[in-house]
């Protein structure tokens, strides 16, 4: 519950609410962002890359607290299963998991969940969108 007189700031209201008071309402694309993964084999290992693109009329934005969870692997191995925006590249944009092949495996199965933000590109509306998905490969 919010308590009167203090400021959230703009971020905070934007992450609250998904829109700055006095905004004027627009068509929005029905998905803000667009997730695509890729793998890629260097020397030993595979790096799953995890790129983010912004639909038509949005920008993403680095200030709110991107995630992605690896909810299933199968044919390769991974460290780490759960990444923070302190993992994630903005020049991707997105995150970048290297992972290393299951002796054996001839095919690999990711079920992933990423959460992304995106704001319109004036700025005056902002959405969090929590994308569930799986990718297939060959590792």
């Amino acid at each position: 519950m919010l308590e009167t007189g203090k400021n959230l700031g703009s971020l905070g209201l934007i992450l609250m609410f998904g829109v700055v008071p006095g905004a004027v309402a627009q068509e929005l694309p029905a998905q803000k962002a667009i997730v695509e993964v890729e793998s890629v084999k260097k020397s030993g290992v595979m790096e799953l890359q995890f790129k983010v693109k912004p639909a038509d009329g949005m920008l993403l934005t680095f200030e709110a607290p991107w995630s992605l969870k690896l909810e299933a692997v199968e044919g390769v191995k991974s460290e780490k299963t759960r990444f923070s925006k302190k993992d994630m590249s903005e020049s991707l944009p997105g995150f970048t998991v290297e992972t290393r092949p299951v002796s054996g495996s001839k095919s690999g199965k990711v079920d992933y969940k990423i959460v992304t933000f995106a704001c319109t590109k004036d700025k005056k509306q902002c959405f969090r969108e929590s994308h569930q998905q799986s990718y297939t490969f060959s590792p």
